[in-house]
């Protein structure tokens, strides 16, 4: 039996080196099953969360409390991930696999010192930036706030560590470790809940911040099997470190304009009724199923060969994989669209109705949902243009896309929100998407080299 999933595997393997599309292609499975793996157990957490506090003032509190650490955590592996895989590739291919190694162990050195430096300035400056995110609750919620943030805090540095690390097992086509280490994030939450459920939302907090640890743990195992360096160490400024910083020095501004949307939205949806920066959640988490399996699975399987490609200067090649994924995304994700949105409201109620969240609770969610889901095709055509973006250097040009981004959400948030409520946010959210794609096929398409 053994013998025979090793042949199919050669088989697989075979097929998927015939060309740059299938190779990309058999990542995109490799990433996108496991990341529907971690993505159902996520789905079930967020039902049990529904079922034990649906949209109370405890939900409310976690979700803005967790926002932060996690929305800087994001910003360290998309860093990594966009700046860090281009400049490894080139450095693998040109240098050999110990030069790759001391470029990420200083790497790891840099971006981890500067963790260190912003969770101190989140412990100096806690009072105004939760009065900030959160300046819709009255002095009890937000005091809830502050002692969950406190709990989840660590979430900052667990979570660059496992993003620093995913993105050097990516670089090195270890898709499949770095796709499903993330499974330990919705488990550990869920077993907290079940097992320690007379904590209440404080079980959650602990499980969230327990599941960071775990997944830390499995990827340190993998790059010590892959003999990857664990340890950050710094070897100097090497040219190739310079470039990285050149590279990730505009990545980290626009990423921090353009992810800071998400903070944006809630700020603003906590000045609505109660319940609804959980709402939002909701919503978004539902939605976000199905859209963030493929973004994951076609944003980690396309840069790292996008790079593969810059480094040979095969400009053809990149404009036929381009134009092949567009028009299959475009197909796929706009008939996904169609079919889920009539069943939106049966999903909500089939997925979280049950115990403290109520039918009005999912008659809400439903219409968010609806919302998040029109921007499926315009963010994961989106995504490939970025990618390539990325790998070709032009890091620089997605600044100003993100800051047009921040524009078009602020006003879009304020229009809609006038007209529909809550889910006016979330369609402000489309709208943004829908014109940042536009703005970036039309950039790839100047900055693209001819053939």
């Amino acid at each position: 039996m053994i013998q025979i999933l090793r042949a199919q595997q050669q088989r697989w393997e075979t097929w998927q080196s015939r060309s740059p599309n299938r190779g990309i292609f058999g990542a995109i499975v490799t990433v996108g099953g496991l990341t529907s793996l971690v993505r159902l157990s996520g789905l079930f957490k967020h039902q049990l969360i529904a079922y034990r506090f649906g949209l109370s003032d405890d939900c409310d509190a976690f979700i803005v409390a967790f926002a932060l650490p996690a929305f800087l955590a994001g910003l360290v592996e998309s860093i990594s991930q966009s700046a860090f895989i281009p400049t490894f590739v080139s450095v693998h291919k040109r240098e050999g696999q110990t030069a790759a190694a001391c470029l990420f162990a200083s790497m790891m050195a840099s971006a981890l010192a500067l963790v260190l430096v912003v969770l101190a300035l989140l412990l100096v400056g806690e009072r105004p930036i939760l009065h900030l995110l959160a300046g819709g609750f009255g002095s009890d919620k937000l005091e809830r706030v502050r002692q969950l943030f406190h709990w989840l805090l660590p979430i900052l540095f667990l979570s660059s560590v496992a993003g620093l690390w995913s993105s050097v097992l990516n670089a090195q086509g270890r898709f499949a470790l770095a796709a499903v280490a993330p499974l330990m994030t919705p488990l550990c939450p869920i077993l907290a809940m079940v097992g320690f459920a007379r904590f209440g939302i404080r079980a959650l907090a602990a499980g969230t911040v327990l599941g960071a640890l775990v997944q830390c743990a499995i990827l340190g195992v993998g790059l010590h099997r892959y003999r990857l360096p664990i340890r950050p160490r710094w070897h100097g400024a090497s040219p190739a470190l310079r470039t990285l910083l050149e590279r990730a020095t505009p990545m980290l501004i626009g990423a921090l304009i353009l992810s800071s949307n998400g903070i944006v939205d809630q700020t603003m949806a906590s000045r609505l009724a109660p319940g609804s920066v959980a709402a939002l959640e909701y919503g978004n988490r539902l939605s976000s199923f199905v859209v963030g399996i493929a973004s994951m699975a076609l944003g980690t399987a396309v840069l790292p060969h996008f790079s593969d490609m810059v480094v040979e200067r095969n400009w053809l090649g990149i404009r036929h994989t381009l134009n092949t994924y567009v028009r299959w995304i475009a197909v796929v994700s706009v008939a996904g669209t169609v079919v889920l949105v009539p069943l939106s409201m049966s999903i909500v109620r089939l997925l979280l109705e049950r115990g403290a969240f109520t039918e009005a609770d999912t008659r809400m969610v439903s219409h968010v949902q609806i919302c998040y889901l029109v921007q499926a095709p315009f963010y994961l055509i989106g995504i490939l243009g970025v990618r390539l973006l990325n790998a070709l250097g032009h890091n620089r040009t997605l600044v100003w896309i993100s800051s047009m981004n921040v524009i078009t959400n602020l006003a879009g948030n304020y229009l809609l929100m006038r007209v529909l409520g809550l889910p006016g946010i979330a369609l402000s959210t489309a709208c943004v998407y829908a014109c940042s794609m536009f703005v970036i096929l039309h950039q790839v398409k100047a900055k693209l080299p001819c053939a």
